[in-house]
């Protein structure tokens, strides 16, 4: 009956034992599976004052150290976004004015008042969609107001090769200038080289939670080499695109 009772008494002790040491390493071992599938938010129990307790307050440590470099990542590679749009946008706003002055001279020295009237109209309404109070995203109908305003000052400069129809949604928010580069390559490398009458559409639709948008020209378009090479630049970063960089950013 002692033997009995002793070793009920130590198997009983060896369980609990072994359960103590088990267990949280059980729970560190579920926090570190956590980690690996991306929640940095897992910490794992130090109730004990033992070796597993020291070694669960060093990786919560560990994890929240990452759970901080993350953050400074996530938040670095905005900051680097944010630069990209104000550097994209600083390049179509000087390249673009420039050659709407110099239509609007051309205008009036030709004697034609009343359109240069109008376009520099429309290079204001052009530039208040442009700026959008700071804005970042837009609404896709402020978007179509702004590409209007260019296409129509264009249409003044290439009054003899460009027409243009846009059909887009109007309900959803989108990244500024994010069709301004589309636009522009479809005039200047599709209907400006076809020299002779064309057309760009721009059309919108909803296709169950994306929205798509195109722009489609009738231009001279491009072959397969060189759409391949396109391809390989716009996957480039910006900074690296040595053409193409609208499209890129």
């Amino acid at each position: 009956v002692l033997i009995g009772v002793l070793i009920i008494v130590v198997a009983v002790s060896a369980v609990m034992i072994v359960s103590g040491i088990i267990q949280p390493i059980s729970q560190l071992n579920q926090a570190t599976e956590k980690i690996a599938q991306g929640d940095f938010n897992a910490r794992a129990q130090a109730d004990s004052d033992d070796e597993v307790a020291e070694l669960a307050v060093s990786f919560n440590k560990m994890a929240g150290s990452m759970q901080s470099l993350i953050d400074k990542v996530k938040e670095d590679e905005r900051k680097m976004r944010k630069a990209d749009l104000r550097l994209l946008q600083e390049q179509i706003q000087p390249h673009f004015l420039y050659n709407t002055l110099d239509t609007i001279v051309w205008l009036i020295e030709s004697n034609e008042p009343d359109e240069a009237v109008t376009m520099v109209v429309t290079l204001s309404d052009f530039f208040r969609e442009i700026l959008s109070k700071g804005k970042e995203f837009i609404s896709i109908k402020e978007e179509e107001k702004h590409i209007s305003s260019y296409l129509q000052i264009q249409e003044m400069r290439y009054r003899d090769i460009l027409e243009y129809d846009i059909q887009v949604i109007y309900k959803y928010q989108i990244l500024k200038l994010t069709l301004q580069p589309v636009v522009e390559n479809a005039l200047y490398h599709g209907i400006k080289y076809k020299r002779a009458k064309g057309c760009i559409h721009i059309h919108g639709e909803k296709e169950g939670d994306i929205i798509r948008l195109t722009v489609r020209d009738d231009g001279v378009g491009m072959d397969e080499e060189e759409l391949e090479q396109l391809r390989q630049q716009i996957e480039k970063p910006c900074q690296e695109t040595e053409k193409g960089f609208g499209l890129a950013n």
